[in-house]
């Protein structure tokens, strides 16, 4: 079991409550014999840049999702089969980055830290979705 000690700020300490398990047969918590299998279920991932452009046949090249600027400098995405949006501007560098935020961000980055992450919160398996490749389902055309 992961031992890590993290400092929680005052706006993440509600994530501590819990109604706890008296009363239940099992348990979610971490390191406990009781508990549940948990497996997180709607987690999405960002592939790996230049995936689908890499692999895909030339000639639908031009039909994958990707950004464009217009005259005014607003980025939109274009998905084919979606209506065109805004993308909305977030500036890394405001992000928290103490306590709990700084574990919750870094826990992406890699699998061993998205493990890492997991032993601490008792996940035992993770479903995940890919972001650009879920716009697969937009389309009606079967080949592309």
């Amino acid at each position: 079991m992961l031992e890590e000690s993290t400092i929680v700020d005052d706006k993440n300490r509600w994530r501590l409550d819990t109604p706890g398990h008296q009363g239940w047969e099992r348990t979610a918590r971490p390191g406990d014999p009781r508990k549940y299998l948990m497996i997180s279920a709607d987690c999405h991932c960002n592939e790996p840049g230049g995936l689908w452009w890499q692999r895909i046949d030339k000639k639908f090249q031009h039909r994958l999702p990707h950004v464009e600027v217009d005259e005014h400098g607003e980025k939109w995405m274009v998905v084919e089969g979606y209506q065109k949006s805004r993308m909305r501007a977030r500036n890394i560098a405001d992000a928290p980055k103490g306590g709990e935020d700084r574990l919750r961000g870094e826990a992406g980055r890699a699998p061993a830290d998205r493990i890492r992450d997991h032993a601490r919160d008792g996940i035992d398996a993770e479903i995940l979705f890919p972001n650009k490749g879920l716009s697969m389902w937009a389309t009606h055309d079967v080949e592309f």
